[in-house]
């Protein structure tokens, strides 16, 4: 399990931060959280450890402080409906944060300070077509623009502001070392130029923040202690770092946690979206779905979810982990309150004629689960002809005594076969048999007209169809 570092003392303002009038708590001890979520999509499970860490650590369940910051830099892909579920699937998750920010507020103050660096000679404006500079990074190429003056660069940069046709060619990129193993420190991109209006403040800007620039500042602008971020982030840490030195900020301590794998499922969203985009599935709360919404639907509880997380720790290893852990977890905390009902496959049941039971079918009224008075009661049919499983009718011999699980004993007289498959049991009913002797415990359902018989009319086709995709092994046949 990680720690995280104390904080003795929050670091004052340095004078930057005190130009854009940042307030920070200098109680000792505080400890701020910001969990950053870009919503691109409703959020998946993959990243659920996140919003839960900074309750359940230990250490941290009473610290003061918890950020939920919505980037929303990136434009033409986000709008409201994403940022209203991402808070739900927060709240869902029982985190109960402190203030909910978001990264368009801080446009200006953005822009100023990449004015800023662009004047201290550590950011440049640059010109070079995307796969050329992609190619240049990988190699450790220079821009033949990493060298212009402060003015060319601020002629620019003015013309990536005003949107203008020059500006739309241009990016702002720090200048740190192109020799650098970590190619994430390799000269990255602070700003793009991007026509399109931004869901929460239309068209009054047209050049954006990318993340990487955007979040270090935010996060020590409010006074971040701690940031959590997933380990796939891992690489840029360094990066993370180096721009709030240049921004003359201070340091915001970075936690890290491996975010959630599953077998045989697919977790990213952006590969999600195509399904929703495609009307493959109903919506990101598809029953499907490996979405927070989406599982809930299937019939997970949130406790469950949760304590699997934790269960995992706040490890930095990767994981890949199996359903059926966590579909055992919540078996685990529905099954003491969940109401008891049974049913039998109506392809593969068998009849029971009980040569002594009642001739005139009687109606009992027996609690929906044994120990939970609170799941309330079921009325139970019984009749002298009953239905039993087809796998249950296999098991039985001839003679055997068996229970009929809220009923009694009853002794197998006869087996009735057609070419080896079994069509008809008849026994007869053992009243002062002892349930303790019999092997087998069956359920059952009379067979009467008032039974449910057509399963499909209770359950929707989405939900039918929801049982075996992105869940499934790849031997398994859908």
């Amino acid at each position: 399990m990680g720690k995280f570092k104390e904080v003795k003392e929050v670091p004052k303002p340095c004078p930057l931060v005190q130009q854009h009038g940042c307030r920070l708590c200098t109680r000792r001890s505080y400890i701020c959280l910001c969990c950053t979520s870009a919503y691109v999509g409703k959020r998946a499970i993959g990243k659920s450890p996140a919003p839960c860490l900074k309750e359940k650590m230990p250490g941290l369940e009473n610290t003061s402080g918890h950020e939920i910051d919505l980037p929303g830099a990136k434009v033409g892909e986000e709008s409201s409906e994403f940022v209203e579920n991402v808070l739900k699937d927060i709240e869902t998750l029982g985190v109960k944060y402190d203030v909910v920010t978001y990264t368009s507020d801080y446009f200006p103050k953005l822009m100023e300070m990449a004015e800023c660096l662009i004047k201290q000679g550590k950011a440049y404006v640059d010109d070079t077509p995307k796969d050329n500079m992609n190619t240049e990074r990988r190699d450790g190429v220079e821009s033949k623009c990493r060298n212009n003056t402060v003015e060319e660069n601020l002629l620019l940069w003015s013309e990536m502001v005003n949107g203008t046709k020059r500006g739309t060619q241009c990016c702002v990129r720090g200048k740190f070392d192109m020799q650098d193993p970590n190619k994430s420190l390799r000269d990255p991109v602070y700003y793009r130029c991007n026509p399109d209006p931004h869901h929460r403040v239309g068209s009054k800007y047209k050049v954006y923040p990318t993340y990487d620039f955007a979040c270090p500042f935010v996060d020590a602008l409010q006074g971040v202690t701690h940031a959590l971020r997933s380990s796939e982030y891992h690489d840029r840490n360094a990066q993370y770092y180096r721009i709030l030195q240049d921004m003359g900020l201070r340091r915001v301590e970075i936690f890290e946690f491996s975010r959630l794998n599953m077998v045989y499922t697919v977790l990213s969203k952006h590969t999600l979206r195509w399904f929703v985009q495609n009307k493959k599935v109903e919506d990101w709360t598809d029953a499907r779905f490996p979405t927070v919404q989406g599982i809930l639907r299937r019939g997970l509880k949130i406790e469950a979810l949760i304590q699997f997380i934790l269960e995992q720790g706040a490890s930095k290893n990767l994981n890949l982990m199996e359903w059926d852990k966590l579909w055992t977890i919540n078996k685990k905390i529905i099954d003491p309150v969940c109401g008891r009902h049974t049913a039998v496959l109506k392809d593969k049941s068998v009849p029971l004629t009980l040569t002594n039971g009642p001739e005139v079918p009687f109606i009992r009224i027996l609690p929906r689960h044994k120990k939970f008075e609170g799941a309330g009661y079921k009325a139970i049919t019984f009749a002298n002809r009953i239905w039993l499983e087809y796998a249950d009718a296999s098991a039985i011999s001839v003679g055997e005594e068996v229970t009929l699980m809220d009923w009694g004993n009853a002794i197998i007289k006869e087996i009735k076969t057609d070419d080896g498959t079994i069509t008809q049991l008849v026994g007869e009913l053992h009243p002062d048999g002892s349930v303790k002797m019999t092997k087998l415990k069956l359920t059952w359902l009379s067979d009467t007209e008032d039974l449910v018989s057509n399963w499909e009319k209770m359950i929707s086709p989405e939900v039918r169809s929801s049982l075996k995709i992105l869940t499934h092994s790849p031997d398994e046949k859908l």
